[in-house]
């Protein structure tokens, strides 16, 4: 890895929905090709876990997010009337959110 692949990061950090053409020109890389080329060797290190929207769920009406601590807990999940989506984990330091909402 090297400047070009961490301005890259950083320039994909703040802005996901630039073009590639926009993002060289901001590295200094004048090649969309060469740029794309990068981004795809930095998802292959696993530098670049996933790309996507930053949802604001708030916005949309959902009013709170619901952990399962215990596995029991996953019965009362069950009885909500609406889930986006839920996650398994086995670390308490990187819990996902589960986005509810109350029809």
């Amino acid at each position: 890895m090297d400047n070009f692949d961490r301005r890259i990061l950083k320039v994909l950090e703040e802005d996901l929905s630039l073009l590639l053409k926009e993002i060289g020109l901001k590295v200094g890389l004048f090649s969309p090709s060469a740029v794309s080329k990068r981004i795809s060797v930095l998802k292959k290190n696993g530098l670049i876990k996933r790309t996507g929207a930053v949802i604001d769920y708030a916005k949309l009406g959902y009013t709170f997010t619901e952990k399962d601590l215990l596995p029991q807990q996953s019965q009362a999940r069950s009885r909500l009337p609406s889930t986006l989506s839920a996650f398994l984990c086995s670390h308490s330091f990187h819990r996902q959110k589960t986005p509810c909402k109350y029809i």
